[in-house]
């Protein structure tokens, strides 16, 4: 059987996904719905949203990690330190999602098989 990642997020959402890298990723849909849309509709009350054909960061966009940790540290003002010698992108991704779920708002990342 295939491994994946489960993920539970302090909103009660939740993910399975094959890699840490499209947990992360979907971490990063959720931070974005969660901080832009409140905040403008605090700001506006009311929001229009536009359909765009603009590619957004995925799983295998070599940034995936800088947005997640700018991600990280505009809202808790920290971020994991990631030791130089981890140079996977799916090791960088599961250590950000345990950091997460140690410091952020994951309340639950585990591997299931």
């Amino acid at each position: 059987m295939t491994p994946r990642i489960r993920t539970i997020y302090e909103s009660g959402s939740e993910s399975v996904t094959k890699s840490p890298r499209y947990a992360l990723m979907y971490w990063l849909i959720e931070q974005n719905d969660k901080d832009e849309i409140t905040t403008l509709l605090d700001k506006f009350g009311s929001v229009e949203l536009h359909v765009s054909d603009e590619k957004v960061i995925g799983h295998d966009h070599p940034q995936l990690i800088t947005v997640a940790i700018s991600a990280i540290e505009r809202r808790w003002n920290k971020t994991p330190d990631i030791p130089e010698s981890m140079t996977d992108l799916d090791e960088q991704s599961w250590f950000i999602l345990s950091w997460l779920e140690q410091n952020g708002d994951i309340t639950n990342v585990d591997k299931e098989f």
